[in-house]
């Protein structure tokens, strides 16, 4: 979003320039330590929910099957199938029928 003078941008269109300078004033009172803490935490709980959401698409599969169609996911089908050759073969054919 833009204000009246076109020079000052927020990083989110749907943020106020007034909310972003507020939000980035408090950052800011934040030590590092704490803006670290806070970002593992944001990022956990992000992983928490996509892995329910993938849950609820795919109820049938096990917690093994679910963190690895979450890694092809998130990070591709070349790791998620290095993490596959790990796993037992009868574990890999169920997989892909699951799939």
């Amino acid at each position: 979003m833009k204000d009246n003078l076109g020079m000052y941008r927020t990083q989110s269109r749907d943020t106020s320039i007034a909310a972003e300078q507020l939000q980035l004033a408090l950052l800011r009172q934040v030590g590092p330590v704490k803006r670290v803490q806070q970002a593992l935490h944001m990022s956990a709980e992000m992983i928490q929910l996509s892995r329910m959401a993938l849950r609820r698409l795919h109820p049938n599969l096990s917690d093994d099957e679910l963190g690895v169609l979450w890694i092809e996911i998130n990070y591709g089908k070349a790791l998620a199938d290095k993490v596959r050759l790990k796993w037992p073969s009868h574990n890999l054919k169920e997989l892909r029928t699951r799939l």
